[in-house]
């Protein structure tokens, strides 16, 4: 399964906006405040891993779990986000269904929950995939960290030479028509 598409019909200050994502690689670059995290939230809330699912145990290698919580990507506001007032539509290749995706009022809460449009059964909302929220705000320069750091590990030959292999072949191409604006 692989994201082909964005279409974010509504979310803040984006307003009927089209991604294309690229086949390998798709570099979201950008000024603040131009919503980049906002598209990596948008794509990350999407899925999620249901209780029974194996992977819900699994850690990936950077640490951390295959489930971001929603509060590291979104701070919502009871007065600005209402239901209704979010929508977007994300299309994989062969196989699988575009999934749009809508904010609706949440029970006893003053915040909005981003479910899938027209379902409201348990386990309808989200798509059961391993995801991980890298938060841009974790991209701090190095100036500014309080503490740095380091790590003096080198790669071994072996892993000098895929690298290698890796950026001169097929995983080097650049689709840069997927860059934000």
């Amino acid at each position: 399964m692989k994201i082909t598409h964005i279409h974010i019909e509504r979310f803040r200050g984006f307003q009927n906006e089209d991604f294309e994502v690229g086949s390998l690689l798709t570099a979201i670059a950008g000024q603040n405040g131009t919503q980049k995290s906002t598209l990596l939230g948008i794509i990350t809330q999407t899925f999620t891993l249901k209780t029974e699912d194996s992977m819900r145990v699994e850690k990936p290698l950077c640490g951390g779990s295959y489930i971001s919580a929603f509060k590291d990507k979104f701070r919502l506001s009871p007065t600005f986000d209402k239901p209704k007032g979010h929508e977007w539509t994300i299309s994989f290749d062969a196989g699988m269904d575009d999934f749009t995706v809508e904010s609706i009022k949440r029970t006893g809460d003053p915040n909005v929950r981003f479910w899938k449009k027209g379902a409201r059964q348990e386990g309808d909302g989200y798509i059961s995939f391993p995801t991980i929220f890298l938060s841009l705000k974790r991209l701090v320069p190095v100036a500014e960290e309080a503490k740095i750091i380091t790590d003096d590990t080198l790669l071994t030959q072996e892993e000098l030479n895929e690298f290698k292999q890796l950026h001169n072949g097929e995983f080097y191409q650049f689709n840069l028509s997927s860059c934000i604006r």
